[in-house]
């Protein structure tokens, strides 16, 4: 018993420290882990948009339609809000696409807060 009360005292230090330090690699994972899935619809919106670039037809802004109508928000950052804005003149200029595609793809940027259209 007396080497277990020599050697506890030198172990408290260890479980403050160790335990601060799993806390903040758990805090670090978590902020990581939050900034990937803020961006991925953004990622998506640019992938998209550049796809568009290359084969634009109408099956392709129906997929590019959907994908805006099935994402859960835009992230509020000027890049992704100028992606949706460029997709849009990009289709909106173009004498290939429907003229109700264009349409729907005009309401569903509006219903997520793209202005400027």
């Amino acid at each position: 018993m007396n080497v277990l009360s020599e050697i506890w005292p030198l172990l408290i230090p260890f479980f403050i420290f160790g335990g601060l330090i799993l806390f903040f690699f758990t805090c670090v994972a978590v902020i990581i882990i939050i900034f990937i899935s803020y961006h991925k619809p953004g990622k998506k919106i640019i992938s998209a948009t550049k796809n568009l670039q290359h084969d634009l037809t109408n099956e392709s802004v129906s997929e590019f339609i959907s994908l805006i109508t099935n994402a859960k928000r835009i992230p509020n950052h000027p890049v992704y809000w100028n992606t949706c804005r460029a997709a849009y003149s990009l289709i909106s200029s173009s004498e290939n696409i429907d003229r109700h595609l264009k349409e729907n793809l005009k309401k569903a940027l509006l219903s997520k807060g793209v202005t400027g259209l």
